[in-house]
């Protein structure tokens, strides 16, 4: 559909730095990696591999061991999606 002019959305609405928080491993409970190289061990992937604990650098940052825990990005998360359903046509208000 396209009714929403997205660079202007982004000029008006800029996203906020985000702010990382580990979280425990959801296998072992370890916080640290140290501590998940004494706790955890490999999972069996449905391929076969093996997935090991990982170092800071290599974790994910979207769903994983790093979670942002911003209220600054929530708000713009929801302006975002909001912004989506508008430009999608599944409604008619753009807060």
């Amino acid at each position: 559909m396209g009714r929403l002019n997205w660079e202007q959305w982004r000029t008006d609405n800029p996203k906020p730095e985000r702010e990382w928080a580990r979280s425990p491993c959801p296998r072992c409970g370890a916080v640290t990696v140290k501590e998940a190289s004494q706790k955890c061990r490999p999972t069996q992937l449905p391929s076969g591999e093996y997935e090991c604990p990982r170092d800071d650098e290599e974790a994910p940052t979207y769903f994983g061991f790093l979670h942002d825990h911003s209220p600054e990005i929530e708000e713009w998360n929801g302006k975002f999606w909001g912004a989506v359903a508008y430009d999608e046509g599944y409604t008619d208000q753009l807060d």
